[in-house]
């Protein structure tokens, strides 16, 4: 058994239990999975650190940050809304997740 029909696995039974477009007020199988395991992950990574907190561009001396990036995101805020149960499905949370080194690539290139 490797990770990645484990993560399938989760994904049909996820599809099985709450059909798409149905709202519901719980997490789902997904957003458990990203909470406890991918998040996890990347909080305790050495080098995530600065993806933890919104960019602040006082400290940083970056005044053209949010000419550049319309859009921002940090993992603080994407554990808060998966805490908060912000989220409905788990590709929103991916989508948010991706974001946060979108932003950072777009803004530092």
């Amino acid at each position: 058994l490797n990770h990645t029909s484990v993560i399938i696995d989760i994904f049909i039974l996820d599809l099985q239990l709450h059909p798409i477009g149905q709202i519901y007020n719980f997490t789902t199988n997904r957003l458990q999975f990203i909470q406890h395991k991918i998040m996890k992950t990347l909080w305790k990574n050495r080098y995530c650190w600065p993806f933890q907190k919104p960019v602040d561009i006082k400290e940083l001396n970056i005044p053209d940050y949010y000419t550049v990036i319309h859009n921002p995101m940090d993992l603080g805020t994407v554990k808060r809304k998966l805490e908060n149960y912000e989220y409905q499905l788990g590709d929103e949370a991916l989508t948010d997740i991706r974001l946060v080194f979108d932003n950072c690539f777009l803004y530092n290139k």
